[in-house]
């Protein structure tokens, strides 16, 4: 936004400020949103509320003021102008010391916890500071103006307890009232000592009442309890006019003040108790150190826990103790003893009995947890008199997994895994795959080991007619982690197999290690599922002719079949046999060789063309699949064998489709072989060709001139051994491709960088064939030439002309109409009018789907085009935006890439276009803003205002000021925003009155002529 500061001098008086008035409106908020917020009046009423309890009136207070306002406090008092705090209101949340920018909001809730019966009144008051002027809210020498307001008056009243909780004292029972401000302290009590208070709840109502849940809420998670509770004689119903008792028990063990909460239905009881030292043990400082090495300060009403661990292998927790005569101690002190009780807990380092401890002084020790079966465990431990209960858990080693059939194609949900599964029937010869998701259910890390299956459900022993691939070993999963692996059926011999799916894993706690032999993490194993799969005779086999004589393949393979190391100009072939074993005819299945990379191009070619439609009873055919590899380095291929992905079973032929993993080395041999091929396509995409896999041009409809260029780099390759190669020629065969920006050949590589272009210009509607020979090396070459279906195609708007800043439609017409279904592409450019280059953007001219493209789908037997919504919706009338720059868009089809009809729409030079303006009094500045306007020439320069009074009279002469600079900077500095701008200007009073300026007049001219608009000063 540009602000512009000019100065006028008006004759009357400035008026003077009045008392600070409240700027902020409150409301009524409904925290889940289900009902919209309301006024709070001035006077509200509360819900009925039981002495004892608590009601909740949420409140958002928003500063509906101009200026940023500091929230000092909020208040529930006696009095609209008292001080002093209601008892029976609360006031939480953000209800103090809180800035807030005008139109800023915040929450607070005023809670009605009444402590007698009857109707009582609070008052919510608060105080506030006001920014204005310069002023500070925190600097003494300027302080902002500060002001205090009574909002409400709110009134509840107090209905009769429905339960009182009571305690007994020695002048007999006191009621307790909730969330009080000092808590209930139990008396000071030794560390070999206890001290109860009974607490009675009582059903003051005439019908029968449930007993509410009471506990003893955490005050601080790393800080054990000092208080336990007994609830054992609290029934789930308290009769009506009857009561029951519960008891409190402090039983500290250290030193000090220690605080606690009593919990009763929603109600909290503050209390505490003092631990003071006692003599002998009792006035020991102890402490000990868990295994992660924090310091803990045990208290006797909470148990010492060793936390969860696997047993067995000796794996235990060790807690180091630490326990400490004061220096101030008057004297040395003896323990009788330090002894555990309980089985799996036991000492280390304990000093021999007596143990005497001289003031300063400290002994340690530790207790060790080593549980040698899953269950709990509970012991104690005693220091002289002091005592602490201990406790541990034995944890079970059971698999921390689930197992889910899992379907890949997404079409089925996840279903469990059942403990004895059937395997599909599958021929010999042939594979069904199991997909298996396997889930970390455990709340620990694990580390799984490997998956296998075997010959029985305890056994190591693997089944050789079953295999696992995928991520089945060697895999570390957080709690909720997962992996797929696949279980392969595939039998070698017919009849009825079982295997046994078995896991092994490790499972990490207590800070132990996978990888350390010192400190490892407890291992398991455990059996997942039985699989049994019937083997059928097999179909067909598939074999291929090696040095030593036929060798038979088995599908799904680890280890892949090996081409030998072919030179990138030579190739290598494999002949392949199926040979049918039973006694009548078989279907050959379909043969490929599908991409195991999208992205990148195979290096194996299959020849078919001797396979027959069937192989007869006991007969056999041939295939061959050819290695030509194109670059040096490891390739890797899937021989499919079957209509569907190979890990589908095909449930509709006799066949099952099944893959086999093939792979072969391209080496350096020849001279050329040491050249290293790339090309790039009209996006930028690097390729690196093979030599079996045609280079692809796609298609380009036919005699529009449109071309398809290939750009081809030439280097050495990194891993050749030579240091350069010569490259006597570069050729290109083939009607409709061609050789562009070839260099001077012979050429020798690396003493030059080569690049040249193989161009693809269709000439006829045709497939196209041709061959690149770079050197001894070739690569095929494959495009296609296509009919233009639409001859007849035409862009029309829908209310022409346009002009700048409209929301524009237009429609494709196609004559005549279309025999089948197409797809035409759609683009937008821009060129502006306005000439300087960094004005070419104007983010705002689009489609009104969002870019500069667009499918157009056509139907067939259509005449318009239409595009697809935002809810999927077909349309025909195409929306675009015009932006705010003046120039030309253009309309352009395409059709598989080729241009096939362009129509250009013009948008004429406009003055400038004021949108929105306001004029405020904003004292001792009168603020004049034009908030949205354009100007589609750029060339915006003089800026006039003309002030008018109440009267509509003329306050002294316009204001005329150049802004040329200021809007060059906005329009051609980074500019994406077309002609759009904002402007504010200030006026600074030097004399007079803001409220006798009424309205004003804002001009802006540019190269075409000047644009005015007025606005009322508000």
């Amino acid at each position: 936004m540009k602000r512009l500061l000019l100065a006028i001098a008006l004759l009357a008086p400035l008026a003077a400020s009045g008392q600070l008035a409240s700027p902020f409106t409150f409301y009524v908020h409904d925290p889940t949103g289900a009902t919209p917020d309301i006024p709070l009046p001035a006077a509200y009423q509360l819900t009925a509320t039981p002495v004892g309890g608590s009601n909740s009136t949420v409140l958002r207070m928003v500063n509906s003021s101009q200026d940023t306002v500091y929230f000092v406090s909020a208040l529930m008092s006696t009095g609209a102008a008292s001080l002093a705090a209601n008892p029976n209101f609360s006031v939480t949340g953000l209800f103090a010391d809180e800035t807030l920018a005008p139109s800023g909001d915040l929450l607070f809730t005023v809670n009605f916890t009444p402590s007698v019966v009857g109707s009582i009144t609070g008052f919510l008051n608060i105080e506030f500071q006001i920014q204005q002027n310069g002023c500070s809210f925190t600097d003494s020498a300027n302080p902002c103006p500060s002001g205090s307001a009574n909002v409400s008056s709110m009134t509840g009243t107090a209905t009769s307890p429905l339960l009182t909780l009571s305690y007994q004292t020695a002048a007999g029972p006191l009621v307790l009232l909730p969330s009080g401000a000092s808590p209930l302290n139990f008396p000071n009590t030794s560390l070999s000592a206890t001290s109860t208070i009974t607490f009675t709840l009582t059903n003051q109502t005439a019908v029968d009442t449930t007993a509410p849940a009471i506990s003893l809420p955490s005050v601080n998670q790393n800080v054990p309890s000092a208080f336990e509770l007994d609830i054992s004689a609290v029934p789930t119903t308290i009769a009506a006019g009857q009561s029951a008792n519960f008891n409190v028990t402090f039983a500290p063990g250290q030193v000090g003040y220690a605080n606690g909460i009593l919990q009763v239905g929603s109600n909290s009881y503050p209390i505490a108790g003092e631990g003071v030292a006692g003599t002998g043990a009792s006035s020991l400082q102890i402490s000990y150190t868990d295994s992660t090495g924090v310091l803990r300060f045990p208290q006797a009403a909470t148990p010492i826990s060793f936390g969860q661990l696997l047993p067995g292998a000796g794996a235990n927790v060790a807690l180091t103790f630490s326990v400490t005569n004061p220096a101030t101690s008057s004297g040395s002190v003896t323990v009788s003893s330090v002894a555990v009780s309980g089985p799996a807990f036991s000492l280390a380092s304990a000093p021999a009995a007596p143990i005497v401890i001289a003031p300063g002084a400290s002994i340690v020790f530790s207790a060790i947890f080593t549980p040698t079966s899953a269950g709990d465990f509970t012991g104690s431990l005693s220091i002289g008199s002091v005592q602490f209960s201990l406790d541990g858990v034995g944890a079970a080693i059971s698999s921390p997994f689930s197992f889910y059939l899992h379907d890949t194609t997404g079409k089925t949900p996840d279903t469990p895994f059942p403990s004895t599964y059937q395997v599909a029937e599958t021929p010999v010869g042939g594979a069904t795959p199991t997909v298996l998701k396997m889930v970390n259910s455990s709340q620990n890390t694990v580390y799984f080991i490997s998956a296998i299956m075997s010959n029985g459900a305890t056994s190591l022993v693997t089944n050789p007619n079953f295999t696992v691939t995928g991520l089945f070993a060697d895999e570390t999963l957080p709690p909720g982690g997962d992996l797929l692996f696949t279980v392969n059926f595939a039998p070698q011999t017919a009849g009825t197999t079982t295997g046994f799916l078995d896991v092994q894993f490790q499972i990490q706690q207590n800070g132990c290690s996978f990888t350390s032999s010192v400190n490892g993490c407890p291992s398991g194993q455990a059996n997942v599922s039985t699989l049994t799969g019937t083997a059928t005779s097999p179909l067909l086999i598939l074999s291929y002719q090696s040095a030593s004589g036929p060798v038979v393949l088995l599908p799904s393979s680890a280890a892949a079949l090996n081409f030998p190391d072919t030179s990138l100009s030579a190739t290598s072939t494999y002949t392949f046999t199926l040979t049918n074993e039973t006694a009548v005819a078989a279907t050959i299945p379909p043969i490929s060789l599908p991409a195991v990379n999208l992205n990148e191009p195979g290096a194996f070619t299959l020849d078919t063309s001797t396979l027959p439609a069937t192989i007869a009873g006991g007969g056999s055919a041939n295939f061959s699949v050819t290695f030509a590899p194109g670059q040096t380095g490891y390739t890797n291929g899937i021989l499919q064998l079957g209509p569907s992905s190979c890990t589908a079973t095909v449930t509709a032929s006799p066949f099952l489709s099944t893959c086999y993993p093939i792979a072969g080395e391209g080496i350096i041999v020849a001279a050329v072989d040491a050249l290293l091929i790339t090309y790039t396509n009209s996006t930028g995409v690097s390729t690196s060709p093979q030599a079996a896999t045609p280079i692809a041009f796609g298609q380009l409809v036919s005699g529009s001139g449109s071309n398809v260029e290939l750009k081809f780099y030439l280097t050495l390759n990194p891993n050749a051994s030579q240091t350069s190669v010569d490259v006597p020629s570069i050729t290109v065969s083939g009607a409709a491709f061609s050789l562009l920006d070839l260099p001077a050949l012979p050429v020798t590589i690396p003493s030059q960088t080569v690049t040249f272009k193989v161009v693809f210009t269709p000439t006829s509607s045709s497939n196209f064939t041709g061959t690149l020979s770079i050197g001894g090396r070739t690569f095929s070459l494959i495009g296609g030439g296509v009919p233009s279906p639409f001859p007849g195609a035409t862009i029309t708007l829908g209310a022409p002309p346009i002009g700048s800043d409209q929301q524009a439609t237009l429609s494709v017409q196609l004559s005549p109409p279309l025999t089948s279904a197409s797809v035409l592409t759609l683009m937008l450019q821009f060129a502006p009018s306005v000439q300087d280059a960094a004005a070419t953007t104007d983010s705002a001219i689009a489609f009104g789907t969002g870019g500069e493209q667009l499918t157009l789908n056509l139907p067939a037997g259509a005449t318009t085009a239409t595009y697809a919504d935002a809810s999927g919706k077909q349309q025909s009338g195409i929306p675009f935006q015009t932006g705010t720059t003046a120039g030309t868009i253009t309309f352009s089809l395409f059709y598989l890439g080729s241009q096939i009809y362009a129509q250009p729409f013009k948008i004429n030079p406009a003055p400038v276009q004021i949108l929105s303006v306001q004029a405020s009094r904003e004292s001792p500045n009168l603020v004049v803003t034009i908030k949205e306007g354009y100007d589609n020439t750029y060339s915006a320069s003089q800026l006039t205002y003309t002030f008018y009074d109440t009267s509509g009279n003329v306050i002294g002469t316009t204001f005329k000021h150049d802004e040329s600079a200021a809007f060059q900077q906005l329009f051609f500095n980074d500019n994406t925003g077309g002609g759009l701008f904002s402007l504010q200007s200030i006026f600074p009073l030097v004399t007079g009155d803001v409220t006798q300026v009424g309205s004003v007049t804002v001009g802006v001219t540019n190269q075409v002529t000047q644009t005015t608009a007025s606005a009322t000063f508000q």
